[in-house]
C-alpha cells in the first residue's frame, strides 16, 4: 500500500474515531462541561485572541480559500483520472482525499462548537428558567422597552430624514459585556474584536447578519444591513464568544450586554431589538394592546423598523436566519 492511501486512510481512521468519542460524549453534560472548559474553550479563545490582532475577518479569508482550493482539487482529479492507467482506483482515492476536507470541517465544528448544545446552558448556569408568560406580564414589559427605546431613539444621531446615523459605533465594543459579567461571572472572556465581514453583501442574501466561526474564535459581523441592528447583532455574536450556544440564549444575553453596557447606541440598538421580539409576540394575542404602545413610539424606532424592512424584502432568502 502506497504511502499517500495509507495517510487517507489513516485520517478517515481517526475522523472516525473521533465521531465516535464526539457521540459517546454528548449524553455525559458533566464530562461534557469539563472538556468546554478545559480543551474546548481555551482553544478557542487563544485562536481568538490571535486572530483578533488583525483588522479583517480570517474566517472569510478561509472560505475564500477553501472554495478556491476546493476547484483547484476537482480539476486536478480530472486531469489524474485522464491520465491514469487505472482509472477507477484514481477516481476513488481522488474523491477520498476530497471528501476529507468536508469531513475535517464537520468533525472540528461538532468539538470546537455543536459540543456546546449538550453542556450546560445559560438558563442552568444563571438559575434562571423559562416559564409561560401572561398577555398582562408581556404587556408590561413590551411597554417598557418601548419606553426605553423611545427615550434612546432621541438621542442617537440621526440624518435630516430620521436616519439612524451613528458611525462610530465599531470603536467603542471594548467593556460591552463589563456589567453583566459582574452579574454573571461565568461570562467573563477576553476583550476580542468584533469582525466587520467584507462578504456582508452575499451574507445578507443568504440571510444572516453574523456568525460566529469556531476554527477561528471571531465574531463575523454583516455590515450592509441597516445600521442600527449592528450594535446589537455585534452583542449577540459576542455572547457566542462567551460560550453561549443556543440562539435564544444569544439573543437574550446580547440584549442584557446591550441594554447595561452605558453606552447609548448599543443601549438603543439592544432596546430596540428586544422590542421587535416583544412586540412580534403581542401582536400575535393582543393587536389592541399593541397598538397602544405602537401609537407611543419615537419618530426614529418606525423610521428603523422601516428601513430595515425595505432592506430584507429585496432578498426574500428562504434561509433567512437573524444571526447564528
Amino acid at each position: 500500500m502506497k504511502r499517500g492511501t495509507k495517510a487517507l486512510l489513516g485520517a478517515w481512521g481517526l475522523l472516525a474515531l473521533l465521531t465516535v468519542l464526539f457521540y459517546w460524549l454528548r449524553p455525559q453534560k458533566t464530562m461534557v462541561n469539563w472538556v468546554i472548559s478545559h480543551i474546548v474553550a481555551p482553544i478557542r479563545e487563544t485562536v481568538g485572541l490571535l486572530t483578533s490582532w488583525l483588522p479583517f475577518s480570517v474566517a472569510e479569508l478561509l472560505y475564500t480559500i477553501l472554495i478556491l482550493g476546493a476547484l483547484l482539487l476537482l480539476a486536478k482529479m480530472v486531469v489524474a483520472v485522464k491520465c491514469s492507467e487505472h482509472k477507477g482506483k484514481t477516481l476513488l482515492l481522488r474523491m477520498g482525499a476530497i471528501a476529507l476536507i468536508p469531513a475535517i470541517l464537520v468533525t472540528g465544528y461538532n468539538w470546537l462548537w455543536a459540543l456546546g448544545y449538550y453542556g450546560s446552558s445559560f438558563a442552568e448556569k444563571s438559575g434562571m428558567t423559562a416559564e409561560g408568560v401572561s398577555v398582562e406580564d408581556l404587556t408590561v414589559v413590551t411597554a417598557y422597552f418601548a419606553k426605553q427605546a423611545s427615550l434612546l431613539s432621541a438621542q442617537v444621531a440621526r440624518d435630516a430624514e430620521g436616519h439612524f446615523a451613528e458611525e462610530d459605533f465599531w470603536n467603542d465594543t471594548e467593556g460591552l459585556y463589563a456589567s453583566i459579567e459582574q452579574e454573571f461571572p461565568f461570562l467573563q472572556n477576553r476583550e476580542l474584536r468584533p469582525k466587520p465581514m467584507l462578504y456582508s453583501r452575499l451574507m445578507s442574501w443568504l440571510g444572516f447578519t453574523g456568525f460566529y466561526f469556531p476554527f477561528t474564535g471571531e465574531a463575523n459581523v454583516n455590515v450592509d444591513f441597516p445600521a442600527a441592528q449592528q450594535p446589537s447583532t455585534i452583542c449577540h455574536e459576542l455572547a457566542h464568544q462567551r460560550r453561549v450556544a443556543a440562539e435564544q440564549e444569544a439573543n437574550f444575553v446580547g440584549i442584557a450586554a446591550g441594554v447595561s453596557s452605558g453606552k447609548t447606541v448599543y443601549q438603543y440598538s439592544a432596546y430596540l431589538s428586544g422590542l421587535t421580539h416583544l412586540s412580534n409576540a403581542l401582536y400575535k394575542v393582543d393587536r389592541e394592546a399593541w397598538s397602544e404602545i405602537r401609537q407611543g413610539l419615537h419618530d426614529g424606532i418606525l423610521v428603523d423598523w422601516r428601513d430595515n424592512s425595505l432592506y430584507w424584502d429585496q432578498f426574500e432568502s428562504p434561509v433567512e436566519t437573524v444571526a447564528t
